[in-house]
């Protein structure tokens, strides 16, 4: 796609989050994760002047803004294809990845392709959709969109075969760019709507890989009861309690939804409550339950094609969890170190609800791979 000077065009990308990643070990307990705090992504694409049909490359100018900020100026000298990268700040609520055309506006404008805005504190996963321009399809040439492209907007978009129709240097697996000078410089913008709990998973992700555990000297995040603290201290010794943060009864309402794909839990009487992160196989947790002799599964037993509940606990066995469903069935889910536990308690509760996303096995057991108990 192309953008040139003489106008201003918008091209506008809005995605939606899952929290599919529920816990993360070794994190201080007391871990403060401020709202509004920002996490670093890598942006990496592609670029080349137009060659096909021009005599310079100096018309075939661009430059990235971040967030409304210029953060890079793109003055190819050559018709090779570039790498372009660098570092953002992704921050909770709207974000903003802008490419605009420069120099001259003669309808031949830089070429663009593989946008990718990552981190590792996200395992990498992009997050910008249709990042490579090949929706919609334009076949082997090229076509100009009024209003943009799927998951973009702009005035008037420009798509094309980057190797045939722009620029022979690309490769010719390439498939689509965009170019900046449709028929006048242009201004793609992608907004990223980024919600509080997905940024705040991504900074616990980071705090955890940086090693800023010290669980052991925190022995005062117990709540209200003597008997919640002794639990919440011996959690703590052991290496359970890795994490708590705080939590609106809305939010968990919609985290519960998003990750189980569960009804609304409507937590009642509190007008928001704390959410521990643990190891649900740590020495505290069979220590405190007694030990199972079933062997613990690995993550291969997984596959993108979970299963989800809800029910109550009625007894806990090691790492067995025998529970109910609201229609009685009974369910023993079993949990691993690879599975990520979390709730509202130091370690899960008898007569607590639990809800689960796992895979349920032929033994009539499910393995879990994520939990979060709640008093809801």
């Amino acid at each position: 796609m192309e953008l040139d000077g003489n106008r201003n065009y918008q091209i506008t990308q809005k995605w939606n989050f899952d929290s599919s990643n529920a816990l993360i070990s070794f994190v201080d307990c007391d871990e403060a994760i401020p709202s509004g705090k920002s996490i670093t992504f890598k942006l990496q694409f592609q670029f080349a002047a137009r060659k096909n049909g021009v005599s310079s490359p100096f018309t075939s100018w661009g430059n990235v803004l971040w967030n409304n900020v210029v953060i890079a100026s793109l003055t190819p000298s050559d018709y090779n294809v570039h790498t372009f990268t660098t570092f953002v700040h992704v921050k909770a609520g709207t974000n903003t990845l802008q490419f605009d055309g420069a120099a001259a506006s003669d309808s031949y404008g830089l070429t663009i392709d593989n946008v990718v805005l990552s981190s590792q504190y996200n395992n990498w996963q992009n997050i910008i959709v249709n990042g490579g321009f090949n929706s919609p399809s334009v076949g082997s040439g090229y076509s100009f969109f009024n209003g943009g492209i799927p998951n973009w907007s702009a005035a008037k978009a420009e798509v094309g075969v980057c190797h045939s129709i722009y620029n022979s240097n690309w490769p010719a697996s390439s498939g689509q760019c965009i170019e900046l000078d449709s028929d006048n410089n242009q201004r793609y913008t992608q907004t990223l709507n980024v919600n509080s709990i997905t940024i705040t998973q991504w900074i616990i992700n980071k705090i955890a890989q940086e090693g800023k555990a010290g669980i052991e000297s925190q022995l005062s995040c117990a709540e209200d009861q003597a008997q919640n603290k002794v639990d919440c201290a011996v959690a703590k010794l052991e290496g359970d309690v890795e994490c708590k943060v705080h939590i609106l009864k809305d939010t968990f309402d919609n985290y519960i939804c998003q990750l189980y794909g569960a009804a609304q839990s409507h937590v009642q009487a509190v007008k928001d409550l704390i959410l521990y992160k643990y190891d649900c196989k740590s020495s505290a947790y069979i220590n405190h339950y007694g030990s199972a002799s079933d062997a613990d599964f690995g993550c291969e037993c997984f596959d993108d094609n979970y299963e989800t509940g809800e029910c109550q606990i009625d007894e806990i066995h090691g790492h067995n969890i025998h529970c109910h469903d609201h229609n009685g069935h009974q369910h023993v889910l079993q949990v691993a170190p690879c599975s990520h536990f979390e709730g509202q308690f130091p370690i899960p509760k008898k007569g607590k609800k639990i809800h689960w996303k796992g895979k349920r096995q032929p033994c009539g057991k499910t393995y879990v791979r994520w939990a979060t108990t709640c008093d809801c």
